[in-house]
Formats: structure tokens, sequence, C-alpha cells
């Protein structure tokens, strides 16, 4: 059996309309050994999903509009990464407006404490979701990186896979390609429609 895996940690995290974290928790955590982890993750997401609606009986879920993996690049469809070092700041750039990614100046997100807090990250795009529920949009980047990535960056090509059904998010989960070393982190902004 090969000797490597994936840790999933599965975190109920509840922000508002700007980024800002307002809760976040570990409900489920586990150890994949080998590269297909989609299984499991089915597992751990049908559990959160069903913590959320006993939770939040009257939640409204957004609906998943689009997917596109984009494969490392610093422009993906409508969607751009903008670093300014001179205000260091990170700017997700979505049909020509630009929008100040505040999660890298939160010190105590748990992907980034250890992480770039005296300059902003350098992240290409992994892949775009945008979701919709009622007068909100929500567009998520994954930005990720790896040993190799900050000498060679946007590298990659946009594609679509076909196969994935994104029809629901209480069923959709997919396995985010991931280079040699690579870790990420989910980014959004939410629009008022």
């Amino acid at each position: 059996m090969a000797g490597y895996g994936f840790s999933l940690k599965i975190r109920l995290s509840i922000y508002d309309l700007e980024q800002n974290l307002i809760s976040s928790k570990i409900i489920d955590s586990t150890y994949v050994i080998g590269e297909d982890y989609v299984k499991e993750l089915r597992k751990k997401h049908t559990k959160a999903i069903n913590l959320i609606l006993k939770k939040y009986p009257s939640i409204e879920l957004f609906e998943i509009k689009y997917l596109s993996f984009c494969d490392f690049l610093y422009e993906c469809n409508d969607v751009k990464v903008q670093y300014d070092d001179s205000e260091n700041t990170s700017s997700l750039m979505y049909e020509d407006k630009k929008y100040t990614l505040n999660v890298f100046k939160d010190s105590s997100h748990y992907f980034l404490r250890d992480l770039y807090l005296n300059e902003p990250p350098s992240f290409p795009i992994n892949s775009v979701r945008i979701y919709e529920a009622g007068n909100l949009k929500l567009v998520v980047a994954h930005l990720g990186t790896d040993s190799h990535l900050p000498k060679i960056r946007g590298f990659g090509k946009e594609y679509q896979d076909k196969k994935l059904d994104y029809s629901s998010v209480k069923t959709f989960v997919y396995q985010e390609p991931v280079n040699h070393h690579g870790y990420g982190v989910d980014v959004f902004i939410s629009i008022k429609k």
C-alpha cells in the first residue's frame, strides 16, 4: 500500500459577508492512505450537511452554478488574483471589479496562522466555484501552491470536468487537484445581486 495520504479536516466555519471569521470548529477528521480520498470525503460531507441542516433548519443552501479548474493560473475565466506589495494586500478580481481578500490579514485563520503574515501570499488559482442563494452570489477560488510553484507560476490551462455532477451542494464533493507537497485554501467574495 502507498505510504502517502491525505489528512481531511471537516470544519464548520461561519463568516460574515466581509470574510471576517465569526466561528470555526472542527466537526470531524480522518486520514486517508492512497491518492483517492473522495469516498471518505463524501461520508464526512454528508455528516457535515446533516449537522448544518439540523442546527440551522431554515438555512437556504447555495446552488452551484459554475465550476472550473484553473491548473494554477493567476487568471481563470472571470477571476484573477492580484497581489499589491506596496499596499500589502491581496485581491480577487471578478467581472472587472476588485475585492480585497481580508482573510489573509486574519492571523487567527487556521490555515494562515503561520503563513505570510508580513506580506501578501502569492497563490495561483486552482479552481473557481460560483454559488447562488436568494440575492447573494458567492465566488470561491481555491488558491494552492507546492514546493515548486513559487518558482514557476501560472503554468497550466483552464478546463471543466464534464463528468462531475454538481447539481446539488448536499451531495457534491470532488478531489481538488494538488501538486507535490501541495497545500491550499479557499477564499471567497460575496456579491449582492
